[in-house]
């Protein structure tokens, strides 16, 4: 049987963005979510709000918006001269030294872990993980955790599981958040076909009711309430079922 995962990044991010991703896996088909620890306010609306979905929520690794948890003078290479992360991963720096990223990202885990919240898997945000010099860090990360991870194409996903680090056999990350419920069930469709009847898929998504200070903080928006309907459209659901797709929680790819 086909198996896919549908994981909801950014939880944490804003009110309106935690309460559409609980929406989406409450009324929906989102089977879990990560959730940003380096943003003013994240790590509280996670705790406020993990109660509601246990087991279900992992940690979305930042390099790029927020601080670090770390003392900004112990990961230079993360920081801009205010001792914040850059707001986009275009502005990472070709010097970001592995070992600091290994570093920040452990200490990123472990600031949940030590509010008591166990997280269920990793991904990261703006999907830096798939920088060459970010990768090592994240196998290590993974490894030192006992955490399944997002990969990426198939190529990636092989690269993780060759390091024994439990991934999806690939991460579906084309969806725009169209409000039809046919062009994610085509793309499925044709991701299934790829990779064989016996695979199992994440999709990457950002449901949320977008809120001001959303708005504020970043530039993708209105597409997250599309996202949001589809995801919690009977439609879909019935789609999946007729793909003969079992829905998975990201913790058991």
């Amino acid at each position: 049987m086909k198996r896919l995962a549908v994981n909801a990044d950014d939880f944490g991010f804003t009110p309106g963005v935690t309460a559409g991703i609980l929406r989406a896996m409450q009324g929906g088909v989102v089977t879990g979510t990560t959730a940003m620890v380096c943003v003013d306010g994240a790590v509280e609306r996670t705790l406020e709000s993990a109660a509601a979905v246990p087991g279900r929520v992992g940690v979305h690794l930042q390099l790029t918006d927020g601080a670090p948890c770390l003392p900004p003078s112990e990961v230079p290479t993360l920081c801009g001269p205010d001792g914040r992360f850059p707001r986009s991963w275009r502005e990472l720096s070709s010097e970001i030294d592995t070992e600091q990223v290994r570093r920040e990202w452990t200490a990123q885990v472990q600031r949940l872990l030590d509010r008591g919240l166990r997280p269920s898997h990793l991904d990261s945000h703006h999907s830096v993980h798939m920088n060459p010099r970010c990768t090592r860090a994240y196998v290590a990360v993974a490894r030192h955790f006992d955490l399944p991870v997002r990969g990426g194409d198939a190529r990636l996903a092989r690269h993780f599981k060759a390091r024994g680090v439990r991934c999806a056999d690939a991460c579906e990350m084309g969806w725009k958040g169209e409000p039809d419920v046919d062009v994610l069930l085509d793309l499925l469709r044709g991701a299934f076909a790829q990779l064989g009847d016996d695979a199992t898929i994440e999709l990457m998504c950002h449901p949320a009711m977008v809120d001001d200070d959303l708005k504020a903080r970043s530039s993708h928006t209105d597409s997250r309430e599309s996202e949001l309907a589809v995801l919690c459209s009977p439609a879909l659901a019935d789609g999946l079922r007729s793909l003969d797709v079992q829905l998975v929680l990201p913790s058991e790819v």
